[in-house]
């Protein structure tokens, strides 16, 4: 008898540590709801029935963070209204541009840096030369017109203009 009676509970016990591995069967690409399936999807950070939204802002992060990348500032700036240019050669560390700023001639460049500012690629272009003693131009990087648009500030005169730089060819190269 104290057999028998020992051996029961150790069945009981045997079948409710199985059971508990066990899960019901579910047809193929059926939505777990089970508090242990949302515990696990929250602590992932998902959601299974956003998960195609997901992938879409991703995507839309990767495109505006694509519209940073100082690479896209490389090349000949055209002023609209002018003959003025700025050339970006290169990408210096510490958010530094190498450029040059021709009217036509070239005019001393004393600091060309970069940085995001309010959520875009700003530039600074600050001139230190005869007639541009503290000059710069302020601009930021429009990717969807890929133009640098922004303001002037002339020193000399102590006045702001707006201003807009197309990409342009090098007047070196057509000369």
């Amino acid at each position: 008898m104290l057999k028998r009676l020992f051996g029961v509970p150790v069945v009981i016990g045997l079948t409710v540590l199985i059971g508990c591995g066990k899960s019901e069967s579910q047809p193929p690409g059926a939505k777990d709801d089970s508090p242990d399936s949302q515990r696990m999807d929250r602590a992932a950070g998902s959601d299974v029935s956003s998960a195609g939204q997901d992938v879409d802002e991703e995507s839309e992060t990767v495109d505006s963070q694509a519209s940073h990348l100082p690479g896209n500032l490389v090349g000949t700036w055209q002023r609209s209204d002018g003959t003025y240019q700025i050339v970006i050669t290169g990408l210096e560390a510490g958010g530094k541009l190498a450029a040059q700023y021709l009217n036509p001639r070239s005019i001393n460049v004393s600091r060309a840096e970069h940085s995001i500012l309010k959520g875009k690629l700003h530039v600074v272009v600050e001139l230190q030369d005869v007639g541009y003693p503290g000059s710069y131009y302020s601009l930021d990087y429009d990717p969807e017109s890929d133009r640098l648009i922004g303001t002037y500030f002339q020193a000399t005169a102590v006045q702001s203009y707006e201003v807009i730089f197309v990409r342009g060819r090098s007047q070196e190269s057509s000369q």
